[in-house]
């Protein structure tokens, strides 16, 4: 944000360009970052959140032995 600003103040004055493009490049950088890092942060929350959910499930409910069905289920249907 301060970046932004920055260049906003700065761009009001009309200097020539070349004294703006670091800080026109960096407010773009910051800006795509933000979603990218975004995405990471709730990528890596929910993965943590998947990971506890299957242990927790691991430990209250036994395997299922091989062949079981669903209690309810029709026979001959996969």
């Amino acid at each position: 944000m301060a970046t932004a600003t920055w260049l906003l103040m700065s761009a009001a004055g009309r200097p020539p360009l070349d004294r703006l493009t670091v800080a026109i490049v960096a407010v773009r950088a910051l800006a795509i970052s933000r979603g990218v890092f975004r995405y990471t942060e709730r990528l890596a929350g929910h993965d943590a959140v998947l990971r506890m959910i299957t242990d927790v499930r691991a430990r209250v409910s036994p395997p299922w032995p091989a062949g079981a069905r669903w209690p309810g289920s029709v026979p001959g249907t996969p």
